[in-house]
C-alpha cells in the first residue's frame, strides 16, 4: 500500500475515526495492528522481517540493558554485536535480494531505528522497554517508515 494511493488514503481515515472509539488502553494495541497491516500490503516477507527484527530488538534490548546479575560488559557487548549484525542482515538480505521489491523503500529507517534504541540501551541513554507492544509500535509506526526521522528511543 503505497502513501499516494487511494487504498492508503482511505485505509487512514479509518485509523484516525476509528481510533477515539478504542478504549486508551487498547490504543497502543490498535496502533500497532494497524502499522502490522500496512505492512502487510507489502507482502508476508515485509511483515517477516518486521516482526523478526522486533522479537530480536525486544529481546537483545531486555539482554543488553540488564545490568544486575551476571551479564559483564562484554556479554552486554556482544549481545550488541550480534543483534546489529543480524537486523542488518535482514535488511540487506530482502533489500537487495529478488524479494527486495515487495519491501517498502523506508525499511531502512525502521532498522536504523531498532539499531539506534539498541546503541542508546547499550549506552545507557535508555532503558530496555519491557512492554513488547509499546517498543513495537515506538519501531514501526506506519506514517514513520517513509519519512523519517530516525527516532531516539
Amino acid at each position: 500500500m503505497l502513501f499516494t494511493s487511494w487504498k492508503f488514503i482511505v485505509f487512514l481515515l479509518i485509523i484516525i475515526f476509528l481510533y477515539p472509539a478504542i478504549p486508551g488502553r487498547f490504543r497502543r494495541v490498535y496502533l500497532l495492528l494497524a502499522s502490522l497491516f500496512f505492512y502487510a500490503g507489502f507482502g508476508v516477507t515485509a511483515l517477516a522481517v518486521l516482526l523478526g527484527v522486533n522479537v530480536l530488538t525486544y529481546i537483545s534490548g531486555y539482554l543488553i540493558g540488564e545490568n544486575d546479575g551476571p551479564r559483564s560488559g562484554i556479554f552486554r557487548r556482544n549481545v550488541l554485536i550480534i543483534s546489529l549484525v543480524l537486523i542488518f542482515m535482514s535488511l540487506g538480505l530482502f533489500k537487495w535480494s529478488a524479494f527486495g521489491l515487495l519491501l517498502p523503500v523506508g525499511m531502512s529507517f525502521y532498522i536504523f531505528t531498532a539499531a539506534g534504541y539498541l546503541i542508546d540501551v547499550y549506552k545507557g541513554k535508555s532503558k530496555p522497554e519491557r512492554d513488547p507492544v509499546t517498543l513495537s509500535l515506538f519501531l514501526c509506526f506506519f506514517p514513520n517508515i517513509s519519512s523519517g526521522p530516525i527516532e531516539r528511543s
